[in-house]
């Protein structure tokens, strides 16, 4: 073999080896990220606090090495966000324009004033999401709501009901009635914000009292709703919003008392 020929193998062999870093990283990393996300689903589905700090654990390591990888970040908040853990859910945001969950985590963290700014921020951000999504008619009346909802957290009602659209009678039911949480929260709100919306308190109210009739057209009827429902035998049970408490008692539903944590 020439002198010509072993030069040139040696050129093809380093720009082959140069070539294959950025592969062979790539790969890697893939490898790792599956198992992260993998981690995070068995967190999620166990909702156990052994499992969750075993996917954080696993995500930092490998947070150097799919910095890239934004979804990391997510799934990394989610179960930081489940371990109550806001403040490191906050600076595990960083910059991103993740505006409504980082105001949902200033209010964990009693910063109202800061979470407002950022509702603030959010409304023209969904404006923007509403041009664009006009086609799609389900997301379009979604994206009102949700302008409307970061409206009145802001007391600025008005400016929430240009928002409201009607819905057309012959939408469809399920549809609708997931779009008329959005509204019935909003005729009844008082206090709170994104937090309250999401996790706010709840009642436990029961239907003992009320002959046999549509529940669900009940509700409707009366303009408020439930967040779960759970029957055993003849026993039924509506975990309601709080705000909505007087508007169950007088449609005839009855309270039902919980005993504390610690009662046997």
């Amino acid at each position: 073999m020439d002198k010509s020929t072993r030069k040139k193998i040696r050129i093809v062999l380093i720009a082959f080896f140069i070539i294959s870093i950025p592969a062979g990283y790539y790969i890697y990393t893939a490898i790792l990220l599956d198992k992260a996300y993998k981690a995070y689903e068995r967190a999620i589905i166990m909702d156990e606090d052994d499992e969750i700090e075993l996917a954080l654990t696993i995500i930092n390591k490998i947070e150097p090495f799919a910095f890239y990888d934004q979804n990391l970040t997510n799934i990394k908040v989610q179960l930081l966000y489940r371990q109550k853990e806001y403040r490191k859910a906050l600076n595990a945001v960083g910059k991103i324009d993740a505006y409504i969950y980082k105001a949902l985590l200033y209010e964990h963290l009693n910063r109202s004033d800061s979470a407002f700014l950022l509702y603030e921020k959010v409304i023209p951000k969904l404006k923007r999401q509403q041009k664009k999504n006009k086609k799609n008619i389900h997301l379009a009346y979604e994206i009102e709501r949700q302008i409307a909802l970061f409206y009145t957290f802001l007391n600025q009602n008005e400016s929430a009901n240009e928002f409201l659209s009607k819905i057309p009678e012959d939408y469809n039911p399920e549809l609708r009635e997931m779009l008329h949480h959005y509204d019935y929260y909003i005729e009844n709100y008082v206090s709170g914000g994104y937090k309250d919306y999401l996790e706010g308190e709840t009642v436990l109210f029961g239907i003992d009292s009320i002959p046999k009739v549509n529940v669900d057209s009940l509700f409707e009827a009366n303009r408020f709703y439930y967040d779960s429902y759970s029957s055993s035998s003849k026993k039924y049970e509506y975990e309601i919003k709080k705000i909505f408490e007087q508007k169950a008692i007088n449609v005839g539903m009855n309270r039902i008392k919980t005993k504390p944590n610690n009662a046997l």
